[in-house]
This record gives structure tokens, sequence and C-alpha cells, in this order.
């Protein structure tokens, strides 16, 4: 994929706005300086988490919002183990000419799937990288200098860019997280003051990255914005803004630091950032003192809030087709009877003798596991989030992996086999789903007949 030279520029996205504008008939408010970049973005911008490059429905609905005049794109290097950037990458690889006018946003953090692979890699050549904090099995996070070098290069090879607008430090209180789960709260003012100095010291490396022309601006995303400032999970804003302000004098930067953008949680269920007053001392609320430092605000999670733990839809959902259940277990026999007929010899001609059998042949044998996941009823969006980060990657890895070790013309075979069945687990995430989804559909059902009553006038 050829590289996109250039950037997102004041005087693009504003151009961009009024064309929009006047094209769509929005109004002037649909567009806004992102604070202090001078970016103009498009009030409602394109949220990458569950978008992969391997599904056409993805790449229309980003085709769509370019064309409708979104103009802000935020993804990160985990959604969907970096098949999120690679379509962002291909769909801006298409129009050159709107490079200046689309404002790139993406995140580092986290280590899962490839990353992890990569910092596995890492530890058996002896050079781990610093700092790691190995929060789960497998799900660790690194914000040390070294890995934010090694995952800003793969990002931006996946986007196809040589600068990325704004780089973002990926829910970094899992250093918090980890050390509740291994210490409890104790010594809390000691693991503060660790967090801070590592969140400066990757600061200074972004503000190197952005002199030597590979970013334009940085920042924060954390779902912990908006807690209480006693919450032992809390990030601070005040605190980010001093690391800032350090990172950059210690780079001998004359005009202050290119810490511009944050990002947080805000909906109907999560009020915190707005309601919150839990900076300057419990005098003003997150979003307060951004609006005071200048910064632009991104907000996720604007129609899923998370409470308790667990994920609440707030945007409605059709209700389920009458005969959904009956059809996701005809779905379910499909699928098993695909498995159970899966010809055996082609995977055992892949193996070759490394294990690669005994690790692949689990995806080829998944309609157990599924139907146990849902018969155990869970949240549709659980459901969801499982297929999209779990199922989906894992199955085309196993793929990509069997089919490179074939000779034909068991190769061609062992791929018409693997495209049926992935079509038969698309089936039945797809029809589970929306079996799923009864509940979702009921509760927002509710929830929109409370909001009519309080906004009728």
């Amino acid at each position: 994929m050829a590289i996109l030279e250039g950037r997102a520029t004041p005087e693009a996205t504003l151009a961009l706005a009024r064309q929009a504008q006047a094209d769509h008939g929005y109004a002037p408010e649909a567009y806004r300086p992102l604070g202090r970049t001078a970016l103009v973005c498009a009030m409602v911008g394109f949220g990458g988490y569950r978008v992969d490059r391997r599904a056409p429905e993805h790449r229309a609905a980003l085709e769509l919002a370019l064309a409708r005049g979104v103009n802000l794109i935020d993804t990160s290097s985990n959604y969907t183990d970096g098949e999120s950037e690679s379509l962002i990458g291909e769909v801006l690889g298409e129009r050159p000419d709107q490079r200046a006018r689309v404002i790139l946003v993406s995140k580092v953090g986290y280590v899962q799937g490839n990353n992890m692979a990569v910092a596995k890699e890492a530890i058996a050549r002896g050079r781990p990288f610093p700092e790691m904090v190995e929060y789960q099995a497998e799900c660790w996070h690194c914000i040390h200098p070294d890995f934010i070098a090694d995952q800003l290069e793969r990002s931006l090879a996946r986007l196809g860019v040589s600068i990325l607008d704004v780089y973002l430090l990926h829910n970094p209180e899992y250093f918090f997280s980890d050390r509740l789960h291994r210490h409890g709260v104790g010594g809390l003012e000691e693991a503060r003051e660790e967090f801070y100095r590592r969140i400066e010291t990757a600061f200074g490396f972004l503000e190197l990255a952005v002199a030597e022309g590979r970013l334009q601006w940085y920042g924060v995303s954390s779902n912990t914005f908006g807690r209480k400032a006693a919450h032992p999970e809390f990030v601070s804003l005040e605190r980010l803004q001093e690391a800032a302000e350090k990172a950059a004098a210690a780079r001998g930067s004359g005009d202050g630091s290119r810490f511009a953008v944050v990002q947080c949680p805000l909906n109907l269920r999560e009020g915190g950032p707005a309601l919150t007053p839990n900076q300057r001392g419990g005098k003003t609320a997150f979003l307060g003192l951004a609006a005071e430092l200048g910064l632009g605000v991104l907000v996720n999670r604007p129609l899923n809030a998370i409470i308790g733990g667990r994920l609440e839809r707030l945007a409605g959902i059709p209700a389920p087709r009458p005969n959904v259940e009956e059809a996701t277990e005809a779905a379910f026999g499909a699928l098993e009877r695909r498995e159970a007929n899966f010809p055996e010899g082609v995977l055992q001609a892949a193996d070759r003798g490394g294990g690669a059998l005994a690790q692949m042949a689990g995806w080829f044998g998944l309609h157990e596991t599924l139907e146990r996941i849902y018969r155990s009823h869970p949240p549709r969006e659980a459901w969801l989030e499982m297929v999209d980060h779990q199922v989906r990657p894992g199955l085309h890895g196993a793929v990509e992996a069997v089919a490179e070790g074939l000779p034909e013309p068991h190769r061609g075979e062992f791929l018409r086999e693997a495209q049926a069945h992935r079509a038969a687990v698309e089936a039945v995430a797809e029809l589970a789903a929306e079996a799923l989804g009864q509940d979702a559909h009921e509760h927002t059902r509710s929830m929109e007949e409370r909001l009519a009553a309080l906004l009728a006038e």
C-alpha cells in the first residue's frame, strides 16, 4: 500500500465543513474546532472500535461517512487486532485528495492478539519492552517509549500515512487496575507518583515524534476521567497537563506542549465528565477544565454505557423476528454438521510436525463453544464483542496459517471448505445476536418512553 504524505490542515478541514454545510444543509454548529489544534471537525465522528477490513459493510459505512462530511476517524492499534486501521488505510488510500481534510486519530497501549505476539517475541529475544503491565494472561498494557515507538510505526504502516494527526495513550489507568488487583489500595499515593512519571516519559517521546514529523498532536483516552478524585483508578487532567508541560520544557520547546486532545465516555447514564467536580480541588468537572485548557474532547461510548461492570445499550435496535430462536437453532445444527464433515485429512496434511494442528484445529470445531455461550444468555453486546475480537480474528488467522503450509490440490480444497465453514459461523453469530437482542430491545424501548415523557414539551 502506497504511503499518503501530508496531514490534516486547518484550511482544508474548514473548507470541507463549508462544503458539507452547503451540500447537505447542515447547521453551523455541525462543525467546530478540535480544541487548540485549529483543525475543524464534524461533531459526529467515525468510530473504528469494531470495524474490520474483511467486512464489506464496514467499508461501506466508512465510505458513506466520508461522503456525508464526517472527517474525524477514531481507531486504535488493538481494534479488531489491527484490521480496523488496515480498513481505514485502504479507504483513505483510495482518496488521496482527501488526506488534508480528514483528522486521523489512533491510540496505543493495549497488548493483545498480534501485539501480544510482538511482546512475547521481544521477551524471547531477551529484549522485553520495559514497564509492561501484565494485567491478564491475554491482555497486557504498556506506555513505555520503546513500545510506543514500535506501535507507532506499525500503526502508520497499517493506516498508510506518514503522519498521524492525533495519537492517544489508550486507557493508561490499567496501571492502577493491575496494582489494585495485586496489592489492593495500599501504597496508592506512591503508585500515583509512578503513574504520572510514566505518563511524563511517554509524553516526552510523543513530543519528540511531533518534532520528527510523525505526529501533529497527542493526548490521552481514559475511561476514568469522570470518576471522583478519590477513586483509586482516577486519572487527573491537571496532572496530565503538568506532565505535558514538563515534557515540552525538557525538549526545549518554546511554544508549549502538543498535548491537545482527550477522550472519555459520556452518555445519558455516564455523566461524570460533565457533572463530577473532580478537578481544581473539587471546583470544576473534567469538561470544564478541558475547555479552560483549550483541549479538544472526543466522546467514546456515546450510545453504550457501562454501569456496574455491565454494558447497557442506549441505542434502540429493532425487535427480533418472530422465528429467530428457531432459525438460530437451525444455524447451530448446520454448523455442527459442517464441522463433522470437515476434511480431517486436509488438516492432518497441515500438521507439519510442529503442533500446528493442535493449535489450529479448535477453530474448525466452534459449534460446541458458541452454543454453550449462547445458552448462557449473555448480553447481546458481550456476544458481539466476543465475535468481533475473538472468533473472527482467530478463525481468520487459523485459516491463513493452515493454508500456508498446504500443497495443491489440498490448499484449494481446504480454502473452499474454510470459506463455507466461515459462512456457517457467521450465520450463527448474526442470528444469535438478533435472538439475544430481545432484552436490549425491550430496555431501550422503555427508556425511550421515559425520555419522551420528560421531553414532551
